[in-house]
């Protein structure tokens, strides 16, 4: 079964705006490694739309943003969630 909306244009406008602002945050952090970031674009959108569904007066891209970081999960061995990615480092062994 499929979700299906009929969202007015208005609304649209504020879930655009609100996702593009959240994804700015989150990329801001650095913690979203580049291979997952369409992936992880999918899931903030619906982040945004649930959260949007739930309580349409909050501040809706902070609040996804909070969601997105709480439910955010390691996507590789050893990532350190509270820190930014570092593509530069390298191992030396």
């Amino acid at each position: 079964m499929s979700n299906k909306f009929v969202i007015e244009p208005a609304d649209l406008a504020e879930l655009t705006e609100a996702f593009e602002v959240a994804w700015t945050m989150v990329e801001a952090k650095k913690c979203v490694p580049l291979i997952y970031a369409l992936v992880e674009r999918d899931r903030l959108g619906e982040i945004v739309l649930a959260t949007w569904n739930a309580d349409r007066d909050c501040d809706l891209a902070a609040k996804a943003v909070d969601q997105f970081f709480a439910t955010l999960t390691p996507r590789f061995p050893g990532q350190d969630l509270t820190q930014p990615i570092n593509l530069g480092a390298r191992r030396h062994g």
